[in-house]
């Protein structure tokens, strides 16, 4: 299993939006989900707060297109178990803050629900006959961004296997190119896993686009680890120290895991 731990690029600003979405995507989890303790209010909140399905919203009106407003926004917030959330909220903390570094956070915030949206209106179209929740849509937008913004920079991984855990160091074009195949080889190979693939390309690709927009030039540049910037901090070699730490923590995320597994299981 490869596990994504941190990467070796540094944040200048203190990442308040992306702080504020996770915050905002545990409580709704906590308060309106039950934390999913209870089969019963998991199933009934995620009936409620979902994007309907595709076909549902049709023929267009000025009702379905509010109805695709109001329950894309919630449907971004929501999710479906303990292993949902946490791997979505995972990755919006190690890539959002350095994508939150290169616009203000306005823009941030506008474009994640931008991506969210074009997620949630791929899924919709492409698998009309599905509802769905989760922050995945919007979370690839953003995992897209830092793809376009700091390709060269390293995330440190961890390879766990069954007595053996290593950490290796994958360039971010390689790790998150690898998230995209995955989804785009498993709508070729029609995979139903109840992952919604389709919504992952769509907010992927609209990341791809809308990161040229929002984008401010003169963050970036502020930036030491930056594909645009031909400054590129040098890599180094991780310490004793932070080796122990990195393996450590590596061994406490499979336990979380494991744990997230088992009770949504």
């Amino acid at each position: 299993m490869l596990f994504p731990l941190f990467d070796d690029n540094p944040t200048i600003k203190r990442p308040i939006i992306t702080w504020a979405l996770i915050a905002v995507n545990l409580t709704v989890w906590a308060v309106f989900q039950g934390a999913g303790v209870d089969e019963a209010t998991l199933e009934a909140s995620t009936e409620l707060l979902s994007l309907p399905p595709g076909g549902e919203l049709l023929p267009l009106s000025t009702g379905s297109v509010f109805v695709f407003i109001l329950f894309g926004l919630t449907s971004m917030f929501a999710h479906g178990s303990w292993l949902h959330l946490l791997g979505n909220l995972w990755f919006l903390w190690l890539l959002g803050n350095n994508v939150e570094d290169s616009m203000s956070r306005t823009r941030y915030l506008i474009m994640y629900l931008l991506c969210g949206y074009v997620a949630c209106f791929s899924h919709a179209f492409f698998t009309p006959d599905a509802g769905l929740v989760g922050a995945s849509g919007a979370v690839s937008g953003i995992s897209a961004a830092y793809l376009i913004l700091y390709p060269k920079c390293r995330i440190y991984t961890a390879l766990v296997l069954i007595r053996f855990i290593m950490v290796i160091r994958i360039p971010a074009f390689l790790f998150v190119g690898l998230m995209s195949a995955f989804d785009i080889a498993s709508v070729l190979l029609e995979e139903s896993s109840g992952v919604s693939h389709w919504a992952h390309i769509g907010g992927f690709l609209s990341g791809l686009l809308l990161i040229k927009l929002f984008v401010q030039s003169e963050r970036l540049l502020q930036h030491p680890h930056t594909g645009w910037n031909p400054l590129l901090a040098p890599d180094r070699a991780l310490t004793s120290a932070e080796r122990s730490l990195v393996e450590k923590t590596g061994i406490a995320l499979t336990f979380i895991i494991g744990f997230a597994l088992f009770i949504s299981s």
